[in-house]
């Protein structure tokens, strides 16, 4: 059982979450949270979203997703030709 103080932690970072809900920084504060409070599920949802963010990824992206999102943008650098240097005249 939470106690007045643990519930009050977890009121807060959920009330952070939703008023920032693209902030790698605060999922990883709420990992943290739920971490200590033993909610190891998510906790673990918390940090995982947090790397999805500081990625760049779109929510709900899976490591089999995120492997293709990474695929993909490192085929359109190789594929992409580099421009030549401008010369001077």
């Amino acid at each position: 059982l939470e106690n007045a103080r643990d519930a009050e932690a977890r009121e807060r970072m959920e009330r952070m979450v939703i008023r920032n809900p693209h902030n790698p920084q605060v999922r990883r504060a709420c990992g943290l949270v739920y971490q200590a409070l033993g909610a190891e599920d998510r906790a673990q949802a918390c940090f995982a979203r947090a790397e999805e963010l500081e990625r760049g990824l779109p929510e709900g992206s899976t490591p089999v997703v995120a492997a293709a999102y990474e695929a993909d943008a490192a085929e359109v650098a190789v594929a992409a030709p580099e421009q030549p240097a401008p010369t001077v005249e």
